[in-house]
């Protein structure tokens, strides 16, 4: 999957799958800068389907440079917060 991130800050872009609107379980992930991301790879660990909703939120990188240390063994890199809001977007897979 590839996709244009405007981050507020380094750290990742993270798919979700969505669950009513919601962040379901995470089907992968890419490191980005501060900014304007162009053409972000992302490798997904499942496949998806045209018209699928999925949930694109950013997560810090607080743990281990360039690692990502989020899923049920480590809560290290969090989802980014903004105005006290999670910092996410809905997408359909075309």
């Amino acid at each position: 999957m590839t996709l244009n991130v405007d981050s507020p800050e380094s750290g990742w872009a993270v798919i979700h799958l969505d669950k009513n609107g919601q962040p379901g379980d995470h089907i992968g992930h890419a490191l980005v800068r501060q900014g304007e991301n162009k053409n972000v790879q992302i490798q997904l660990k499942r496949k998806v389907q045209p018209g699928e909703k999925l949930i694109v939120m950013l997560h810090e990188d607080k743990g281990k440079s360039g690692k990502f240390e989020f899923g049920p063994a480590s809560k290290v890199d969090v989802p980014a917060m903004q105005n006290g809001q999670m910092v996410t977007t809905q997408i359909t897979v075309q």
